[in-house]
């Protein structure tokens, strides 16, 4: 999530931002409020569990060209072994199709039902490319480095499922290699930097104590 979130940063999560759940379970004890586009929320990713079903995390696989179909079935089960644990790894990324969105990418531009997002160029150089980006009536800033890949995706987004992206978009491990993540699976919304902790050589910080955007 790069550069809005940096490594060593201390986040803190509201649990509630979605729903109350009965302690230690995914068990909804209140109705679920569902998260908007542009949220950073806090989830457990499908191929981080060992037993998911990875048609649950892409079950319109069948409307796929078959190449494509079973380019992401491989792909989904080569993470899935290799990085799969009992109860799953959490992940922080940023909500980009709530259910019922059509989205489309193709390179670095992103269309949710028909309209292409706004960018806007903000820093230029021979490392990396910071654009202001907006979706909704939410604006932050997203990293690309300028690969040659030019991936495209479409997804109609099913009834309790997700699409997620980084804002690292050349560096992010999210739903465009592991498909939907479950309403189940949600744990929070990500909603500010309370600590930065650089190295063990020096001191918690609180340099980068903001909201996230």
């Amino acid at each position: 999530m790069v550069p809005g979130l940096q490594v060593g940063d201390f986040v803190l999560v509201n649990k509630y931002a979605y729903g109350i759940k009965f302690p230690g379970t995914h068990f909804l004890l209140s109705g679920l409020v569902q998260p908007k586009r542009n949220d950073v929320a806090v989830f457990i990713a499908p191929h981080t569990l060992c037993d998911y079903d990875p048609l649950t995390a892409r079950p319109d696989i069948s409307t796929l060209p078959v190449a494509e179909g079973q380019l992401f079935l491989n792909k989904f089960e080569d993470l899935q072994n290799s990085r799969c644990t009992p109860l799953g790894v959490k992940f922080v990324k940023r909500i980009i199709g709530i259910p019922g969105d059509k989205v489309e990418i193709k390179g670095y531009e992103i269309w949710i039902n028909g309209e292409k997002l706004k960018q806007k160029l903000l820093i230029s150089d021979s490392n990396e490319n910071l654009l202001e980006e907006t979706i909704d009536e939410g604006v932050h800033v997203i990293r690309t480095l300028g690969l040659s890949d030019y991936e495209q995706h479409s997804w109609t987004v099913p009834e309790g499922s997700y699409l997620a992206i980084g804002d690292n978009r050349d560096n992010s491990l999210d739903s465009r290699a592991w498909g939907y993540f479950s309403e189940n699976y949600l744990i929070g919304r990500a909603d500010y930097i309370w600590m930065h902790w650089e190295s063990f050589s020096e001191l918690p910080s609180f340099s980068r104590n903001s909201k996230i955007k």
